[in-house]
């Protein structure tokens, strides 16, 4: 089951509980407007928010922060149960879209496969995406 953790107006933490009540699951997300997107990109990367469709066509979205699934109950529905959740999470505050970063390593992007599962489609690629932002860090 798919419960709140916790929850802010325009943010939440869903986690997902296996039949003994033991968190096998949880994500993060808020909705944003549009507007104000460019402020969750990552240093260097804010215009980019300016080429995504998903910015040109709705006023609110939802942004999945995070998904993490216990590494025993991959492949069981968990991460998709917990994406669609929250999707409906954001769609009760307005939200008309849905939008998630995600990373590649040599083994592929981890949250690919239960993003797409729910809608999700990739809209760009974009190399070293992080890398102003993990300097700045340093």
């Amino acid at each position: 089951s798919v419960t709140s953790a916790t929850q802010a107006a325009d943010a939440t933490c869903l986690v997902a509980l296996d039949a003994g009540d033991r968190i096998v699951g949880a994500i993060t997300a808020s909705v944003l407007l549009a507007q104000d997107a460019r402020q969750s990109f990552p240093l260097g990367q804010e215009a980019l928010a300016d080429s995504l469709r998903v910015f040109r066509h709705h006023a609110k979205i939802l942004l999945i922060r995070s998904v993490a699934v216990d590494p025993h109950c991959r492949g069981r529905g968990v991460g998709t149960d917990l994406v669609t959740a929250v999707m409906g999470w954001g769609r009760q505050l307005g939200a008309t879209a849905a939008m998630s970063f995600g990373w590649s390593s040599d083994q592929g992007c981890h949250s690919e496969g239960v993003m797409e599962t729910s809608g999700l489609v990739r809209d760009a690629e974009v190399a070293d995406f992080w890398a102003a932002d993990s300097e700045a860090q340093d």
